[in-house]
């Protein structure tokens, strides 16, 4: 009886084993898509940056102008 129950926990852990290789190599074939993102993501951000900081400055100014009249 046992012999029958270890093997259906090995014959599990082997289809376990079989489903994380499965699952790593399909990590590993996204990562150049994900570092393709990130870069997109990356110069997205870089030109709002960019485009925005004279409006930021203002408010800074702005700002720093309000905590000094308190």
């Amino acid at each position: 009886m046992w012999i029958k129950e270890t093997l259906l926990e090995v014959k599990g852990l082997i289809q376990s084993c079989r489903d994380l290789k499965n699952g790593v190599e399909e990590l590993q074939d996204a990562i150049p898509e994900v570092k393709a993102f990130q870069t997109d993501i990356s110069k997205s951000v870089s030109k709002w940056q960019f485009k925005n900081q004279p409006r930021l400055d203002r408010i800074n100014e702005k700002l720093t102008k309000m905590d000094q009249e308190q």
